[in-house]
């Protein structure tokens, strides 16, 4: 027997299986991880992808958005968004013309303890921070209507900025191909009706036959769900976006910074390289983590474990995943 060990919230559990009836052990490719995260971050703003650098982008006076992510997603935003302000406060913007917002998409507000575990206490201090609401309709604006006919609203904060800074995690994603980039923005700081319009096109054409085979994790050309995001986000065209992409192991890899575009697709590339692992053969019975803590959080975050699953597991077999959420 051999002991294998799976992350789990903030911990892990362990399954003791017989070494005779493993035909695979499956984890992202080791590679060289950065240690310091402000210094990938600051490098990332000052030689970005397909743009300027942000210092040479904003100007005094501006007033500058920020999206972040919530607690849901893993991106080590206490340690780059002060790297952003100083970039900010270096070009003669000061605080107060700084809004950050919280791209909670659906997801309920954060607590007062979580964004400080988000964002850092200094910036919570220093900042404006807000709770994006879906809801709200007071607090939407109309932005355009997609080929899909998808109506874009977004979170008043951001539509009226001067610059938008987009920012988050390169991920993969069970409908979207991959989370990060656009996603900040729809569905991040977007509508309910707008997310819901988008969120549908995950589904078969006709109704009763499932998901659309299209809109799959590691697939973007073809994929409905994620040419509808980009064609919303257009709407918005953010100034600047930096994304982290990390290790299957949450360390950082590296840091994309730059064209929103771009910048995000290199990402997916890079990210696919390190984490995307050939399987030889199908398996009857199919053990699998979601990553632990942030990704199991909740059920619905804990569900996102089935990609890692279907891809490995024969037609008929059978799967478990790994999708608690202790200590909450």
């Amino acid at each position: 027997m051999k002991t294998y060990e799976f992350a789990f919230g903030k911990g892990t559990q362990k399954v003791d299986l017989p070494e005779e009836h493993i035909i695979h052990d499956l984890h992202g490719k080791t590679v060289a991880v950065e240690e310091d995260i402000a210094a990938a971050a600051l490098k990332a703003l000052r030689t970005p992808i397909d743009s300027k650098p942000l210092a040479e982008i904003v100007k005094p006076g501006e007033k500058v958005a920020i999206v972040v992510s919530d607690e849901t997603r893993l991106c080590y935003t206490d340690q780059f968004l002060p790297v952003i302000v100083r970039e900010l406060n270096e070009q003669g913007i000061p605080d107060d013309d700084i809004d950050i917002v919280i791209a909670t998409g659906t997801h309920r507000a954060q607590t007062p303890e979580e964004d400080i575990l988000v964002l850092g206490e200094d910036m919570i201090k220093r900042f404006r921070v807000h709770q994006h609401d879906c809801r709200d309709t007071d607090n939407l604006v109309y932005k355009g209507t997609t080929s899909r006919g998808n109506k874009v609203y977004i979170n008043k904060i951001v539509a009226s900025a001067d610059r938008i800074i987009a920012t988050g995690a390169v991920t993969l994603h069970p409908m979207a191909g991959f989370g990060g980039g656009r996603k900040a923005i729809v569905p991040g700081v977007a509508g309910l009706d707008t997310i819901n319009h988008n969120h549908v096109l995950a589904l078969a054409e006709k109704p009763g036959d499932g998901c659309n085979p299209d809109a799959v994790a590691a697939k973007l050309e073809g994929n409905p769900f994620h040419e509808d995001l980009m064609e919303c986000v257009e709407f918005v065209n953010p100034d600047f976006l930096l994304n982290v992409v990390l290790t299957s192991e949450g360390g950082l890899y590296e840091v994309v910074a730059g064209n929103w575009k771009t910048a995000f697709y290199k990402g997916c590339r890079d990210l696919l390289e390190i984490s995307g692992i050939p399987i030889r053969e199908l398996a009857d019975v199919v053990i699998a983590s979601g990553g632990g803590y942030p990704k199991d959080i909740n059920l619905y975050q804990g569900t996102k474990s089935h990609m890692n699953v279907e891809m490995a597991v024969k037609p008929g077999g059978y799967y478990h995943y790994h999708a608690g959420m202790p200590g909450h």
